[in-house]
């Protein structure tokens, strides 16, 4: 959690904010002008540009449905069922270590959106400029939180699907950006406060489950 400290002292300060821009103009093409409007639709799916032509638009439903698995009401959908799953398995240790990752991590995200406010960005569109005010507390992203914790839960389930669960993560993380979600330092960010909060409560699970086979012997 050190990392994502320093992290989110540069995000707040406004020195990564070069390489935010830059991003904002060389690395989401799934962001437009609608990204400073504040419509019901934009606000649902933020990679949707009515002003694109159609094959496009259904690309963006394509990846955005990829996203959507990672959710807030979906994942604790997922996360709960994966949890259920282990228990009954005799795993109590690693069934309680996911839900207090899920928990804590979307904790952390709700407070971090809230307290940490970077400099603005800004979409330029021709000779046009259009501020993106989601990102001015955008950090870190709970998207990427959410699916680092639901690549774990499957790989508990089901270790051999680690190569699925690996490359859903990674098609997430990219669509974060080049979908216009995420800066790269929301994902950087949400990606170091799952694995920092994923091995302390696995690491806290590991510890107590050997406490109790020994009290048990």
């Amino acid at each position: 959690m050190a990392l994502f400290t320093a992290l989110a002292a540069l995000v707040a300060s406004g020195a990564l904010s070069g390489a935010d821009q830059w991003s904002v103009d060389h690395l989401m093409p799934g962001l437009g002008p609608a990204s400073s409007s504040t419509s019901l639709l934009n606000s649902a799916f933020p990679i949707f540009d009515p002003d694109k032509q159609r094959g496009h638009e259904v690309a963006a439903a394509v990846t955005y449905g990829i996203v959507w698995i990672a959710s807030a009401i979906p994942a604790m959908l997922l996360v709960g069922g994966a949890a259920v799953i282990v228990w009954r398995r005799g795993r109590r240790g690693p069934a309680i270590a996911l839900l207090a990752w899920f928990l804590l991590a979307n904790v952390v995200e709700i407070v971090g959106k809230r307290a940490i406010a970077r400099p603005r960005l800004f979409d330029r569109v021709g000779s046009d400029t259009f501020p993106i005010v989601p990102f001015d507390h955008s950090f870190a992203s709970g998207h990427e939180i959410r699916a680092v914790v639901l690549a774990a839960c499957l790989v508990t389930v089901a270790s051999g699907l680690w190569p699925l669960a690996l490359a859903w993560l990674c098609a997430v993380t990219i669509v974060l950006v080049t979908g216009g979600w995420h800066t790269p330092t929301d994902v950087l960010g949400g990606l170091l406060v799952a694995v920092g909060l994923g091995a302390a409560a696995f690491g806290c699970a590991q510890a107590l489950e050997h406490r109790r086979r020994g009290t048990e012997a």
